[in-house]
């Protein structure tokens, strides 16, 4: 091998597209928000607090989610996202699907329920902004509309995020 090689610019792409799964135990039974488990055993609630959301470094938007649950459903679901927000009826994004069923594992219907957050046809049934800014928190609120309950909810929520600079807005304590 001989000759030399040059790389001018970056090799880091502009944005990319981050994965974060979600986990809600128990019953979604009625049109409270519930939230999504936490770290360490943190269990879902009806209220957000810090064990329940994350930080983005970079500004982006929420491309979908995709979730299953534990049983056959054809259940409503309200999902809500919460951006910077400490308040249940302040949610920034507002969605409602309805669950399908799959014999997905061979063993039985799973509901299955999956929002395209950029796709124009859900425009349409989508409020608010789906954007976020550097150091924000975020968390996502599920409830049931319509229809049984659902239990042990399993989401994935897919973002975009600018990496070229991870930063965060928000002042910080520093090494020391």
């Amino acid at each position: 091998f001989g000759g030399d090689v040059v790389v001018s610019g970056s090799l880091v792409a502009g944005r990319q597209t981050m994965v974060q799964r979600l986990f809600w135990a128990g019953g979604i039974a009625n049109d409270d928000y519930r939230f999504p488990s936490g770290p360490e055993g943190v269990p879902t609630s009806t209220t957000h607090t810090m064990q329940h959301m994350w930080t983005v470094m970079g500004s982006g938007s929420i491309k979908a989610l995709d979730l299953w649950v534990n049983e056959g459903s054809t259940a409503q679901c309200t999902v809500g996202i919460f951006i910077n927000e400490s308040s249940v009826s302040a949610n920034t994004v507002h969605v409602t699907g309805s669950f399908v069923n799959h014999n997905i594992l061979g063993t039985g219907n799973r509901g299955h329920l999956f929002i395209d957050f950029q796709d124009p046809a859900n425009a349409n049934f989508i409020t608010g902004s789906n954007s976020f800014n550097p150091g924000d928190l975020i968390t996502v609120g599920i409830c049931k509309t319509a229809g049984g309950t659902f239990t042990n909810t399993m989401g994935t929520l897919y973002y975009e995020v600018d990496t070229t600079a991870p930063h965060t807005n928000l002042p910080g304590g520093v090494p020391g």
